[in-house]
């Protein structure tokens, strides 16, 4: 997710922590939306990367996915193609 060309941006690398992701179901349950974490992993056990999907109770044909990060040494594998 820190991959993408910044320029002159001066931003840090953002970094989701376990503490992080429960914050944000909190958030989205208050919300009245629903999520869907998908993680892959090879079989080795290995982190290849993870796809967010949420919904609204009072839209729930209507589905946002974000965040789709893919571990750099996996993009172009099975496991890569997999996380999109």
């Amino acid at each position: 997710m820190n991959d993408a060309p910044r320029d002159d941006l001066q931003a840090e690398d953002f970094r989701m922590t376990a503490h992080l992701l429960r914050e944000l179901q909190v958030l989205r349950q208050r919300g009245n939306e629903d999520a869907l974490f998908a993680v892959v992993r090879h079989r080795s056990g290995e982190l290849v990367g993870l796809n967010e999907l949420f919904w609204s109770h009072s839209q729930p044909t209507h589905v946002s996915q974000e965040n789709t990060p893919t571990i750099l040494t996996r993009l172009g594998s099975s496991g890569g193609r997999a996380v999109s």
